[in-house]
């Protein structure tokens, strides 16, 4: 009898020591490869405006809406097109003109009329930011637009966003740069590491298992 609680015993401290062993693995190779939700290039910069109908703001963090509307600001610079429609994504039930506009840059304060911004409050995250954008660029006939979001957040919404949009629709990029949420610096500040962290693994859940349906 006590042979075999022994037995017991060791088994349990066996499988607990093993289990721990692989959580710790796990937590060391998802902090080794975090860092690559900040490896790609944007396609678009206040020097490399692409032809777009629409520029799309994920407004979920902060400085997100005031670098969509400065980057909307490049684009008047060219008189001979249009500047093209600047639709926040996600801005929340009770959001209103005023409380938007406050966010504006300062170069687009009172340049950037209602008529020109699109506040889409429907969408509560990044995938259902695409499904409601789809059935607008549907409507509207639009074929290109700019994503901008915050660079952490790149990878996942540009996944996301293509998935549901189809190869045929153009997205360019535009990341929101703020310290510490950059490759060099995101294992600086505990509040990024958490950040980046839950991004990486949010990005490697998504390309794992099913992908958002296009909208047809």
């Amino acid at each position: 009898m006590k042979n075999r609680l022994r037995w017991v015993i060791r088994v349990c401290l066996f499988s607990l020591l093993f289990a721990l062993s692989v959580g710790l693995g796990a937590i060391l190779i998802a902090y080794s490869s975090a860092g690559l939700i900040y490896d790609y290039r944007d396609t678009a910069s206040q020097g490399r405006l692409p032809e777009t109908d629409v520029i799309v703001c994920l407004a979920g963090a902060k400085g997100r809406i005031t670098a969509a509307t400065d980057l909307w600001v490049g684009y008047t610079h060219n008189e001979s097109r249009e500047p093209p429609v600047l639709y926040l994504s996600g801005v929340g039930h009770q959001a209103t003109w005023a409380a938007m506009s406050n966010q504006f840059s300062t170069l687009a304060q009172g340049r950037l009329r209602e008529d020109a911004v699109v506040l889409e409050r429907q969408s509560a995250n990044t995938e259902e930011n695409a499904i409601w954008f789809a059935q607008m660029a549907k409507r509207e006939g639009w074929k290109r637009m700019v994503l901008v979001t915050s660079g952490y957040h790149m990878r996942r919404a540009l996944w996301i966003f293509r998935r549901v949009l189809g190869k045929d629709f153009r997205i360019d990029t535009y990341s929101v740069q703020q310290q510490p949420y950059t490759s060099e610096h995101w294992t600086t500040e505990s509040a990024s590491v958490r950040v980046t962290l839950i991004e990486f693994l949010k990005w490697s859940y998504l390309r794992l298992t099913e992908q958002p349906q296009k909208v047809e």
